[in-house]
């Protein structure tokens, strides 16, 4: 009798390590939105890592799969319905910037809204899409286009980038309804530019290191949507592709390190295709490989 409970004991923590999400060396860790995982450098090709792998073809490696059904309106319907949810104002006028918007009124207003189903991979940090590392500024939107295309991706467009940011609540950030600058880079004291010296090779190096105000990607955990996807809003401006019949191609979601908007929602609309500036950045998306086949 002895025996058979002591097999029966082996067999099922046998069980346990095999089958647990964090058996392999802690290296897997499951996105709640998504069944995207990420899996640290392994040394063998077990039979684990072979169905896991599998999880995680949807998208390329270093991007997250988002699906689900996003809140839908235009021209900018859904960012006036959630303004007026908005209980403590730091200021209406440009750039508007609310403090806390209140969870019971929003969850009230949008079941009002339309939805529009979303299907699509993004990277999950900031362009060069690598942990630790400072984003690439400075770029306008013609030449971030032809880094994602470089990769076999393109720029994100306008709708992705939020519904990404957002998910399907409609966060106004994307951790949640409290404006939190310890949890995003964000409202950093502006640094006046001298705008001579952006531009020439001789001066620029210097100009961009000094308005500098940017951290590495990831270096702020909770700065993280639903998706898993970090670092949206705040650090840099980010290029995204307009949605829109009219107006310029070049649209800038997220916001920087200062004191702007920093949300999920707004847009900037005014900066042509060509339009560069120190804190301008991006990320590249793609289809799911099974949408692009």
């Amino acid at each position: 009798m002895f025996t058979k409970n002591l097999f029966f004991l082996s067999a099922v923590i046998i069980l346990a390590v095999c089958c647990s999400p964090t058996a392999i060396d802690g290296g897997i860790a499951q996105n709640k939105s998504t069944n995207v995982a990420n899996i640290k450098q392994q040394d063998s090709g077990s039979a684990q890592l072979e169905k896991i792998e599998i999880i995680d073809r949807a998208c390329a490696r270093g991007m997250i799969h988002v699906e689900g059904n996003m809140l839908f309106g235009y021209p900018d319907f859904v960012e006036i319905v959630q303004d007026s949810t908005c209980i403590h104002w730091i200021s209406k006028d440009f750039p508007a910037r609310c403090a806390e918007f209140d969870p019971a009124m929003w969850e009230k207003e949008k079941k009002k809204l339309s939805r529009v189903h979303m299907n699509f991979c993004i990277d999950t940090y900031e362009w060069p899409n690598k942990v630790n590392e400072e984003p690439l500024v400075f770029i306008d939107w013609v030449h971030a286009a032809k880094e994602c295309t470089s990769v076999g991706k393109r720029l994100c467009s306008e709708d992705e980038w939020t519904f990404s940011c957002e998910g399907e609540e409609g966060l106004p950030y994307p951790y949640g309804y409290i404006r939190d600058s310890s949890a995003c880079n964000i409202d950093k004291s502006w640094i006046k530019v001298e705008e001579k010296n952006l531009g020439p090779a001789a001066t620029t190096p210097d100009e961009l290191k000094k308005l500098w105000q940017g951290v590495p990607s990831g270096s702020m955990p909770r700065c993280v949507s639903s998706f898993g996807v970090h670092d949206l809003t705040g650090n840099v401006d980010e290029w995204t592709t307009s949605t829109r019949t009219s107006g310029f191609r070049s649209v800038l979601k997220g916001g920087y390190w200062s004191v702007v908007r920093n949300r999920c929602r707004p847009s900037t609309r005014a900066h042509n295709e060509g339009h560069r500036y120190y804190q301008q950045g991006f990320r590249c998306c793609s289809l799911p490989t099974t949408l692009a086949k």
